[in-house]
C-alpha cells in the first residue's frame, strides 16, 4: 500500500494556491458581469449535470463495471464544463472585460469584483479536485485492500491517486484545506467499499444475490437487456456509448418508476452485505 509522501502534499498545496490565484487575476481581467456570468453558468451546470448522472448512473453501473457515483460525477462534469464553455463564449462576445471599461473607478469595481468572484472559482476548482483525489483515491485504495486474491489490480495512476490521498489526509497544512470538505463522508466510505467490492471474487456474486438488486434485476425492461445480444456486446466491450444507444436501455432509463426503484436501494447496505464474510457451514449432528 503506498505511504503518505511530504512532496505530494506539497504539490496539493501548490496546485490551491495556483488554481485561486488564477482565479483572482482572470476574474479582475474579465470582470464581474463577465466573471458573473460565468460563476451562474458553472453552478447552475454543476446541478444540472448532477441531476442527469444521478438518473443515468444507477442504471449504468448495473451493466458496466463502473462504480454509480462515479459514473455521475464524470456525466455531471461534462455537462457543467460544456455549459461553463458555452457560457465563456457568450460572455467574451456580450460584456466587456475591465480594461475596456471607461473610467479608473469603474475598471476598479470591475477588477475587484470580478477577483472576488474568480477566487470563489478558483476554490470550486480546489473543491472539485480534492473531492476527485479523494474519491477515486479511496477507491483504488479499496482495491489495493483486496491483496494478492484481488480480481482487478490498480495501474500505475490509481496506485499515485491512493498515494495523493493519503498524503493529503495525512495531516499539516494540507489537512486545513480537507477540513473544508463539503462533501459527506458517506461519499468517500461508499467509494472505498466499492473498490473492494471490485477486486474481491467472492464479493460480485454477493452483491448481485443482495435482494433488492435481485428484484430489480428481475424487471422486465432490465431483463430484455440482459438477453439482448447488443446489449451484452457492449456490456463485454465496456462500450458506454452503445449500451446508452441501446432501445432497451433508453427505454429503461426513460421509466419512472424503474429508476424511483433503482433510486430506494441503499447501496452501501449493498456493500456491506457484499462485503460481509458468509456464515460458516453448519456443523453435521454427529451420528
Amino acid at each position: 500500500m503506498p505511504d503518505a509522501s511530504p512532496f505530494w502534499q506539497n504539490a496539493f498545496l501548490v496546485g490551491v494556491f495556483v488554481a485561486i490565484g488564477w482565479g483572482v487575476w482572470s476574474g479582475w481581467r474579465e470582470g464581474v458581469v463577465r466573471a458573473g456570468f460565468r460563476l451562474v453558468a458553472l453552478l447552475g451546470g454543476g446541478f444540472v449535470g448532477l441531476a442527469v448522472g444521478g438518473v443515468v448512473a444507477p442504471l449504468v453501473a448495473v451493466f458496466l463495471p463502473v462504480p454509480a457515483p462515479f459514473v455521475a460525477l464524470a456525466v455531471g462534469l461534462v455537462i457543467a464544463l460544456a455549459i461553463y464553455a458555452l457560457a465563456w463564449i457568450i460572455s467574451a462576445l456580450l460584456f466587456k472585460r475591465t480594461a475596456q471599461q471607461p473610467s479608473a473607478l469603474l475598471r476598479l469595481f470591475f477588477g475587484g469584483g470580478g477577483g472576488l468572484i474568480g477566487a470563489f472559482i478558483g476554490l470550486t476548482i480546489v473543491w472539485a479536485a480534492l473531492s476527485f483525489v479523494r474519491g477515486m483515491g479511496g477507491f483504488y485504495e479499496g482495491m489495493l485492500e483486496a491483496g494478492k486474491d484481488a480480481m482487478v489490480v490498480p495501474g500505475s495512476a490509481g496506485v499515485a491517486l491512493v498515494k495523493m490521498k493519503r498524503s493529503i489526509e495525512a495531516g499539516g497544512p494540507a489537512a486545513q484545506v480537507v477540513a473544508l470538505d463539503i462533501v459527506p463522508a458517506e461519499y468517500y466510505r461508499i467509494g472505498e467499499k466499492l473498490g473492494r467490492v471490485s477486486a474481491d471474487p467472492a464479493a460480485l456474486p454477493r452483491l448481485l444475490s443482495y435482494p433488492p438488486i435481485q428484484q430489480l434485476l428481475a424487471d422486465p425492461k432490465l431483463a430484455a437487456i440482459t438477453s439482448d445480444p447488443n446489449a451484452y456486446e457492449a456490456v463485454r466491450s465496456q462500450s458506454l456509448a452503445g449500451l446508452l444507444g441501446n432501445r432497451g436501455m433508453v427505454s429503461a432509463l426513460s421509466d419512472p418508476a424503474l429508476i424511483a426503484r433503482v433510486q430506494k436501494i441503499d447501496i452501501e447496505a449493498a456493500l456491506d452485505y457484499a462485503l460481509a464474510a458468509p456464515a460458516p457451514p453448519a456443523a453435521k449432528p454427529s451420528p
